[in-house]
């Protein structure tokens, strides 16, 4: 699996073409992420896999969850993404993800279900690094947003990665 391209340009309005039935996002109208370190909620959508990546352009304010890896709560690796800035140049809904501490409580809301995951690492690798993918055999989280935009090339030179261990469900 390849890591979805991702980014927009902080301060730069981007002007999105319209969203190809082929990637309609899966909503999930009651899953939340809550992350209370960085006093946020936000809603969580389903990305399809397209080949061996997804696209992300339309996520928005939104989290996208990586159709192909776990669900949430399940055994396994489940990969959740986000921008650090919008289409529209400001800050995205991980924009400070990498302030996040180990312990601190990323909360996964969906229905009457509550799970709590504690932060084991903040780390930083290269677009395309393979290791967000890495398989688990407990519930792991992993969430990944966009860090260092070259203005050269129009990409982002890093990902910031939040990995995260299910410590209770409610």
């Amino acid at each position: 699996m390849q890591e979805p391209e991702t980014g927009f340009a902080p301060g730069v309005t981007t002007k999105l073409p319209l969203q190809p039935l082929t990637e309609i996002y899966q909503a999930y109208s009651d899953m939340t992420v809550q992350i209370p370190a960085l006093t946020s909620t936000v809603p969580v959508v389903g990305i399809p896999q397209s080949g061996n990546t997804w696209d992300i352009t339309w996520l928005g304010e939104n989290l996208g969850w990586l159709n192909g890896t776990a669900f949430p709560g399940s055994e396994g690796n489940s990969v959740l993404v986000g921008h650090v800035y919008l289409a529209n140049g400001l800050s995205g809904p991980l924009a400070a993800l990498e302030t996040l501490k180990w312990g601190d409580q990323i909360l996964i809301k969906n229905g009457k279900q509550t799970l709590v995951y504690a932060v084991t690492s903040v780390n930083y690798v290269k677009p395309n690094d393979p290791s967000i993918f890495k398989h688990a055999d407990s519930p792991v989280l992993t969430l990944v947003t966009c860090k260092g935009y070259d203005e050269e090339t129009g990409h982002y030179r890093w990902r910031v990665v939040v990995k995260a261990k299910l410590i209770e469900t409610k």
